[in-house]
C-alpha cells in the first residue's frame, strides 16, 4: 500500500508572526499593565502594614 503525500496548499495562509484580529491597542495594553501593578502594589501595602501591626504588638 502507498500513501501519496500531496503537496501542501499554500493559498491565503497567515505569515508566521501575523495576528488573526487587528493589532492590539496600547491603550488596553497600558490600561491592564496599571492595574496589575495597582493590585501589586496594594498586596505589598496590606502585607507590610500587617508586618507593621505585629511588630507593634510584640
Amino acid at each position: 500500500m502507498t500513501i501519496v503525500d500531496d503537496p501542501t496548499a499554500m493559498g491565503n495562509l497567515p505569515q508566521t508572526g501575523t495576528m488573526a484580529r487587528s493589532a492590539v491597542n496600547p491603550t488596553t495594553t497600558l490600561g491592564l499593565l496599571a492595574l496589575s501593578l495597582s493590585m501589586a502594589a496594594a498586596g505589598l501595602a496590606i502585607t507590610i502594614g500587617r508586618k507593621k501591626e505585629e511588630e507593634f504588638e510584640d
